[in-house]
C-alpha cells in the first residue's frame, strides 16, 4: 500500500491529478492490455531503443549521446511513444510499456 501511495504522489508531481486517477483506476489485465495494443502501433526499432534507455533511467541528453541522435530527434521519438502508448507523461510511458511487455 505504501508503494501505491508513493506512486500516486510521483504521478501527481509529474503529470497531475488526471494521471494519478488513471493509476488508481481498477484494471482488468487482459482487456486493458488488448486496448493498449490495439491503440498503439508497434514501436519501431529506434523507438524501442529509446524506450529501453528511458527505462534504464537515462536522461534525454544521455539518450541522444548514446544513440548518436540529436536531442530534438530524441524528444520527437519520446513524444511519438507517448502518443502510441497513451502515456501523457514519462512515468505512464514506462508503466504502459511494461504492461505491454515492451520493456522488462
Amino acid at each position: 500500500m505504501r508503494d501505491l501511495k508513493l506512486l500516486v504522489v510521483a504521478v501527481l508531481v509529474e503529470g497531475g491529478e488526471q494521471d494519478a486517477q488513471r493509476v488508481l483506476e481498477p484494471t482488468e489485465a487482459e482487456p486493458q492490455q488488448s486496448a493498449l495494443v490495439r491503440k498503439a502501433d508497434a514501436p519501431t526499432s529506434r523507438e524501442h531503443e529509446v524506450l529501453r534507455l528511458l527505462a534504464q533511467g537515462l536522461t534525454r541528453e544521455q539518450i541522444a549521446r548514446e544513440t548518436a541522435l540529436s536531442l530534438r530527434t530524441v524528444m520527437r521519438i519520446i513524444t511519438r511513444l507517448e502518443e502510441k502508448l497513451d502515456a501523457p507523461c514519462p512515468f505512464l510511458l514506462g508503466m504502459n510499456a511494461t504492461r505491454l511487455g515492451l520493456i522488462p
